[in-house]
């Protein structure tokens, strides 16, 4: 009976020293994956919705004039949504956009210190006399294809067609106003933070902290951003296609570099990150495989009109019988 006992005590201990180690793993799995679950789009459907997200409103007393300052298509409306959640207080913008104000973003034209900042997309000399800057910058290549969306679809947040996209596209501005605009934010000679927004993108948590350590902001409310990362004005790019050829991707590239060169005296580290935007001339695309996506674009097209008329027709030969009866 005493050596069953003894069997027994063993068997349960064993069993609890397994139950007690895989307890043991599933934390250490957590503790190690925690900060990339807390980073993906889909962070909503990971943790619960936060409770008591701030109610928006001004700021009282006002703050800092900050600009928010970026390139056409560099995710400025993402960043002010992700800091009116984390922060509770409306951003404003230098213009006032009508499908802003629609959407309930009613700082829109505020240009004061009752908003946390203030979007604008002009150079140093055409804007307020800001304190301080955040200063967001995107691959110009994805920059200028989002703002070329934009412009297109009249959306922040659908993609262009094929058809805008072959009668257009090729005949949109190049980067140079890009470089322009950088080289004169880099020389702007108040507190200056510089947002990557592919960094933003892969790494929310941690990127926007320390935007609102900048701005002087607790981070206690950030989960209400995370939890609602993309608010009204972030395209999801799901056009698989681009179109840059040699010389475009040639006078991009130097436009890169220019600004490399003008922010490593800042910063070399977020230099050479700049200069990964880069491309190869080998990934140019040749005029020919242009030409031949959009013949078959107009070929698809065409059919789908014929087929159009042709309901039109079977439409109203059966509307004529009708009335005949």
């Amino acid at each position: 009976m005493a050596g069953f006992r003894t069997l027994l005590t063993k068997q349960v201990s064993n069993r609890t020293l397994a139950i007690g180690g895989l307890i043991l793993l599933i934390y250490w799995i957590y503790g190690v994956y925690k900060p990339h679950l807390r980073n993906v789009t889909s962070y909503s459907s990971i943790i619960e919705k936060p409770k008591n997200c701030p109610k928006l409103g001004f700021a009282k007393p006002p703050l800092p004039l900050t600009a928010l300052a970026s390139y056409p298509g560099s995710g400025n409306s993402w960043t002010r949504h992700l800091l009116q959640k984390s922060t509770g207080i409306y951003t404003g913008s230098v213009g006032r956009e009508r499908f802003m104000i629609n959407n309930g973003y009613r700082g829109e034209g505020v240009k004061n210190g009752s908003v946390i900042v203030i979007k604008t997309h002009r150079s140093r000399n055409q804007s307020e006399v800001f304190e301080r800057a955040v200063l967001l910058m995107r691959n110009p290549f994805e920059a200028h294809w989002s703002y070329f969306n934009l412009m297109s679809s009249r959306s922040h947040t659908r993609i262009v067609d094929k058809g805008r996209f072959c009668t257009r596209y090729t005949k949109s501005k190049g980067t140079d106003s890009w470089k322009r605009f950088y080289i004169n934010w880099l020389q702007f000679k108040g507190d200056l933070f510089i947002s990557f927004y592919d960094e933003l993108l892969q790494n929310k948590e941690n990127k926007l902290r320390e935007l609102l350590a900048f701005l002087g902001f607790s981070t206690k409310n950030i989960d209400c951003a995370l939890y609602d990362p993309e608010g009204i004005a972030h395209r999801v790019d799901k056009f698989p296609f681009r179109f840059f050829d040699k010389d475009y991707i040639n006078n991009t590239n130097s436009h890169i570099e220019v600004v490399a060169k003008e922010l490593r005296k800042r910063s070399p580290v977020m230099a050479d990150h700049v200069l990964t935007w880069r491309k190869s001339p080998s990934e140019a695309m040749e005029k020919y495989q242009l030409d031949e996506f959009c013949k078959e674009y107009t070929k698809t097209k065409a059919k789908m009109q014929k087929g159009t008329e042709a309901q039109k027709i079977v439409k109203g030969t059966n509307l004529n019988r009708h009335k005949s009866n």
